[in-house]
């Protein structure tokens, strides 16, 4: 038979491996422990990462209720503030009315004082009139009763004679 190049390589080949195999089996195992070491300290690692990433949920959580509320709390301010301003606001337009009455009402006392004067100032020359009525009216009559005395003495002298 004739061995051409390819079945010689392939031999040869084949001859490597059974070595090797060989050589491997004759080895003691492996050192693990090492390799158990360092899975360990990754395992005490993932851990570690895992509490933490638990934790940072924990405390995203805590941080997301918190902003809630702080959010209902600023919420309910802003409503406050807003009610707040609407009070204000009726406030502001109550007093303006307040001002408009008030100034109406000084206006008016100012007219009441006016006319008190205005009545005073009547009664007085009203008074004045009456005085001077009077007095005309006591001329009138003393000169009226002068005269119908003077006509009474002028009868009865006439009646005399």
């Amino acid at each position: 038979m004739t061995l051409d190049t390819l079945h010689i390589v392939l031999l040869v080949i084949a001859l490597a491996a059974a070595a090797a195999a060989f050589v491997f089996w004759q080895r003691k195992p492996p050192n693990t422990e090492h390799l158990t070491a360092e899975l360990a300290d990754r395992s005490k690692e993932v851990a570690a990462l895992k509490a933490e990433v638990a934790s940072q949920r924990q405390r995203a959580e805590a941080a997301e209720k918190t902003e809630a509320s702080v959010r209902a709390s600023l919420d309910a301010s802003e409503a406050k503030v807003a009610e707040a301003k609407a009070n204000t606001a009726a406030l502001n337009d109550q007093l303006t009315k307040l001002r408009a009455e008030h100034s109406q009402a000084l206006a008016e006392a100012a007219r009441n004082t006016e006319r008190e004067a205005s009545f005073a100032r009547e009664k007085e020359q009203l008074q004045k009139m009456q005085l001077e009525s009077e007095g005309r009216f006591k001329a009138l009559a003393e000169a009226a009763l002068l005269k119908s005395q003077q006509q009474f003495v002028q009868i009865a002298d006439e009646t005399l004679k």
